[in-house]
């Protein structure tokens, strides 16, 4: 399981960087393709995504707020149980 999920962060920030290098070379080149193309609503139904690749639902700890409000102690952060929040363990 944990390898799967590697696996999908590690194929999703693939994407990202490719993307990334596409649009670099695009701008370095000066093609302005944003310009030409008129923007449009795109809605996403996220519920229905939930098989895609770039879900990464499994990253977080539900439902939110279980654990009660992060606060500051002692220069840490903790949960409302007294537990040290880390944002990327």
């Amino acid at each position: 399981m944990l390898a799967a999920n590697a696996a999908r962060v590690k194929l999703l920030f693939g994407i990202m960087l490719t993307s990334l290098k596409l649009g670099m070379s695009a701008l370095a080149l000066g093609i302005s393709t944003f310009a030409e193309i008129p923007l449009q609503p795109f809605p996403i139904d996220h519920f229905a995504r939930r098989d895609s690749p770039a879900d990464l639902t499994f990253l977080t700890e539900g439902p939110a707020g279980k654990d009660g409000f992060v606060h500051e102690s002692g220069g840490h952060l903790v949960t409302g149980d007294g537990k040290r929040w880390r944002i990327w363990v």
